[in-house]
């Protein structure tokens, strides 16, 4: 149930290997990412397709099944935190466990960002 519109809709900023986006989850309104190199890209090779199942499985080592869309992007993600914003435009950063500490810096800057521009964010969540 994606109620904030496309994909290339969502992204509000990436700067380098962070971003945030509006949320697709129900109860948040923006979404922080960390992108990171997908070791699985274009890996398919490496690995033996189970036609019954429709996923990959390792030819050696451990016991996994790996699904076909694992291999299509270049990047995979994961989210680092939310904000939210209440009525009144007030804003509430969540942050998924402890904050990696090598993208302190990065993190900071965008969240900067994302306080600097927090009307415009405002406005255009409460018109969706």
């Amino acid at each position: 149930m994606e109620k904030r519109g496309t994909w290339s809709k969502r992204i509000i900023r990436r700067q380098g290997n962070l971003e945030i986006r509006n949320s697709i989850v129900g109860h948040h309104d923006f979404e922080i990412i960390k992108w990171f190199p997908n070791s699985l890209y274009g890996k398919e090779a490496f690995y033996t397709y189970d036609k019954e199942h429709g996923c990959y499985i390792p030819k050696t080592g451990w016991c996994a099944t790996i699904d076909p869309s694992c291999f299509k992007d270049p990047e995979n993600c994961l989210v680092l935190g939310w904000i939210d914003m209440d009525e009144g435009g007030n804003i509430k950063v969540n942050l998924v466990g402890k904050k990696d500490s090598r993208v302190g810096g990065e993190l900071e800057d965008l969240i900067r960002f994302f306080l600097c521009h927090q009307e415009k964010f405002y406005r255009a969540l409460r018109s969706i």
